[in-house]
């Protein structure tokens, strides 16, 4: 009886450990990678974790969320962003930022009554990054909302974040979801990003051919040229994109067209026209490559 017993008591801890939140985001495959302009990707466990739409520019600077899946109760949460700077300025600025980062949302949050924030008083260290936790307990509801802020500096860069989760009162748990998710950061130098576009540049060529409008383009007086922009050889991760005039022509939600994206242009001024566009292509960890190419041609204004 007394061994079934410590056999019981050993399965109910194993059980309780792996069925933990913390453990289970330590135990994700990471499947997947996603770039976030201008110099920083992420590679996390699809399986577990959603991502959102891009915040900001895909050619300059971005932020997307990352959302655990199957926690409807406590929804954790991790924005991040990246940017480019000057020179690494050392870890001493990086903990003085993120101090002033977490002290604004200690005031904005406070002012709300009723809300009792509970702020860190040391930095912690994860994966690089310098942290600070506020756990915000609100008296009319009698639910927490855990925030932690994050920066790290790097050469020719930053990158910060920032975590949510609700009705947890247990920075342990989400710093184990936050370390996660963080183990798989990674940061790229200036030197990286222009190697890799010299390398692109001498390898492929763009090409601009013009098509003729389809029936239904020139009976709806839509446009006033077309053409297909390809690219030469076949890039491995395709192409993602063309624009001309701000007009962006996304090759991941149009449909290709022989080996290219379709562009069009709509001009009313007749005679000679010209304008200058930008192809993207992605480098071997996902950022946007730019191309230029020219369009030329006679418009004879719309019909």
């Amino acid at each position: 009886m007394k061994n079934f017993l410590n056999r019981f008591y050993l399965i109910t801890v194993i059980v309780a450990i792996c069925c933990h939140p913390g453990a289970m985001a330590q135990k994700k495959n990471k499947n997947a990678t996603r770039f976030i302009e201008p110099n920083v990707s992420v590679s996390y466990d699809s399986n577990l974790y959603s991502l959102s739409e891009p915040y900001g520019s895909f050619n300059t600077r971005q932020g997307f969320d990352f959302k655990l899946r199957n926690d409807n109760i406590h929804r954790p949460a991790i924005h991040i962003e990246a940017n480019i700077s000057g020179k690494y300025p050392g870890r001493s600025s990086q903990d003085s930022a993120v101090l002033s980062k977490i002290e604004i949302v200690k005031k904005e949050r406070s002012k709300a009554p009723g809300r009792v924030p509970v702020l860190e008083e040391t930095v912690r260290d994860v994966h690089g990054f310098s942290c600070l936790g506020i756990v915000m307990y609100d008296s009319a509801t009698k639910k927490h909302t855990t925030i932690i802020s994050g920066l790290r500096l790097f050469e020719g860069g930053y990158s910060d974040f920032r975590y949510y989760s609700f009705q947890r009162n247990d920075l342990k748990t989400d710093y184990e979801i936050l370390s996660d998710l963080l183990s798989g950061w990674r940061s790229y130098t200036p030197e990286e990003i222009e190697r890799e576009e010299a390398d692109m540049k001498k390898k492929y060529v763009v090409t601009v051919d013009s098509i003729a409008l389809t029936p239904q383009e020139l009976q709806n007086r839509e446009y006033t040229f077309a053409a297909i922009v390809r690219v030469s050889p076949q890039p491995p991760n395709g192409i993602f994109a063309a624009m001309v005039r701000n007009n962006l022509f996304n090759a991941r939600t149009r449909s290709m067209v022989d080996g290219g994206v379709k562009i069009t242009c709509k001009d009313y001024e007749p005679g000679k026209i010209t304008h200058q566009g930008q192809l993207f292509l992605l480098n071997s960890f996902g950022k946007t490559v730019k191309f230029p190419f020219t369009i030329a041609y006679t418009n004879k204004g719309l019909k």
